[in-house]
């Protein structure tokens, strides 16, 4: 089930998330500033509907985001 809600960029940022990086580490492997990581994170929770990391992480592996 693949989900096209999220952008390519998102995809990348839920990936490093789930696999426990910190905002300020998945910054630094990206390339881009915490901040922009912040809003990713904020912007996926928003289009889900969900409040906290754990249900943006079950819902990157119920998609097939995030691999089990």
């Amino acid at each position: 089930m693949q989900d096209c809600r999220f952008t390519e960029r998102e995809k990348q940022i839920l990936i490093l998330v789930a696999d426990d990086l910190t905002a300020k580490q998945i910054a630094r492997r990206l390339g881009i500033a915490v901040k922009t990581v912040e809003y990713h994170k904020r912007a996926m929770k928003q289009k889900i509907n969900v409040h906290g990391i754990a249900g943006l992480v079950r819902y990157g592996i119920r998609t097939g985001t995030i691999k089990p």
